[in-house]
């Protein structure tokens, strides 16, 4: 079957053929419009590439490869060219044979191929040092491999990243060498200055571990009579026999009972109505300071008191049932307990002594002896917790680059394979 000529198609093509003698075909792209033909945006943007590096040039002793020298030289000719097509338009006569066989002749428009070719050979070479591409990556090889034996990868990486932006043509040699070396270095440089911070890591680390240890020598010879300072001082104050009786209340079992049936029966009751009614309860801070710190909680007024009476009175019974301490038949035998005069003489008693070892304390704190002792044990004892950890780190960060050594040793390997 005969198909139409496309006569557009057919200039469009041979000027491609011509241009692409000078101008490397696989980047090379011409459309065509209602206003002619045009050099494409890809094509126009590689130029401008060119224009960039070959100025930059200029100014320094900087090599250009040539592919891109090349691109520089004849696409500026291949812009000035197509910005002024019409001087190179003429008519060619095209014979051509219709569909019944009658051979006649075509009037196309086209243009003066041999005057083109002639615009492209006189091309001037730009003012600038040039290599082969070639030549380039034999002289990056041989350059490469010393830094790369004394680790000196940072050298290396800026050196390929500079030459990278040189090569602007993709299927290059230039620029498939660098950018393959390039994705074997990144990983490998990243890697190398990870072990260098874990390496400086590590002596901050061992620096410290020698420094606290003689802290900690020091300090261990004064413990003594630190230690007995802050005895001495504690028993003046009386604290000793406070603490004692304290000890005893909280072993008392009818106390001990107390205690555990006011805070487990307010922190449900508090649930169960959060979670029954949606709303919260107006004494909700008074009762949490008081399930937190039963014996220390300052709150503790008539008022409220009232409340938590009221509160174990109807929901206690339903709310520690299940509990195995739990022994109580009714709710009227856990109120009788609750209001017992003996265990709320026992349970204010407790709630004195607390007071007494705050006052105790505040007067101890005032002593300077004292409160220097104190300072130096809790010193030793947070250096000796500093100290542990230090020795458990210590090992992982060695692990560590142990570890990032072998891989950097692999890498190593790939890319003097690579060079090679």
């Amino acid at each position: 079957m005969v198909t139409k000529f496309d006569s557009k198609e057919y200039t469009r093509q041979r000027l491609f053929n011509t241009c692409s003698k000078f101008f490397p075909k696989n980047h090379l792209k011409i459309t065509s419009g209602k206003k002619g033909f045009r050099l494409g945006d890809s094509t126009l943007v590689l130029i401008e590439k060119s224009k960039d590096i070959i100025l930059t040039a200029q100014d320094s002793d900087e090599k250009i490869p040539e592919s891109t020298a090349d691109i520089f030289r004849y696409g500026k000719t291949c812009k000035e060219i197509f910005d002024n097509l019409h001087q190179y338009q003429i008519i060619s006569q095209l014979k051509s044979r219709s569909r019944r066989g009658y051979r006649k002749e075509l009037e196309v428009v086209d243009f003066d191929h041999k005057k083109i070719e002639l615009e492209f050979k006189k091309s001037p070479k730009p003012q600038i040092k040039t290599q082969k591409d070639i030549r380039i990556i034999f002289s990056a090889r041989k350059s490469y491999l010393k830094p790369l034996d004394e680790n000196d990868f940072s050298f290396i990486l800026k050196d390929v990243i500079k030459k990278q932006t040189l090569f602007i043509v993709d299927d290059s040699d230039g620029k498939e060498f660098f950018d393959s070396l390039f994705r074997l270095l990144n990983p490998l440089t990243q890697k190398h200055s990870e072990k260098i911070i874990i390496q400086t890591q590590l002596k901050g680390k061992k620096d410290d571990l020698k420094r606290i240890e003689t802290e900690l020598k020091e300090l261990n010879e004064e413990l003594p009579r630190f230690r007995e300072e802050i005895a001495s001082q504690r028993k003046n104050s009386k604290i000793l026999e406070i603490i004692n009786e304290k000890e005893q209340l909280f072993s008392d079992p009818d106390l001990s009972l107390f205690l555990r049936i006011i805070t487990t029966s307010l922190e449900r009751y508090m649930k169960m109505i959060e979670r029954r009614e949606s709303r919260s309860i107006e004494e909700k801070e008074d009762l949490l300071g008081l399930i937190l710190e039963p014996s220390k909680f300052q709150g503790l007024d008539e008022i409220l008191w009232r409340k938590i009476v009221f509160i174990i009175e109807t929901h206690g019974f339903e709310l520690l049932s299940g509990k195995s301490w739990f022994k109580f038949e009714d709710p009227i035998e856990l109120r009788q307990f609750i209001v017992l005069k003996d265990v709320l003489e026992k349970f204010a008693r407790l709630r004195k002594l607390e007071e007494e070892l705050i006052e105790v304390e505040k007067h101890l704190q005032q002593n300077s002896h004292y409160v220097e002792a104190q300072t130096k044990i809790q010193e030793f004892e947070e250096k000796e917790v500093f100290t542990a950890l230090l020795k458990q780190e210590i090992p992982k960060l060695k692990e560590k680059i142990d570890s990032l050594a072998q891989e950097i040793d692999i890498d190593k390997e790939k890319i003097e394979a690579f060079l090679y």
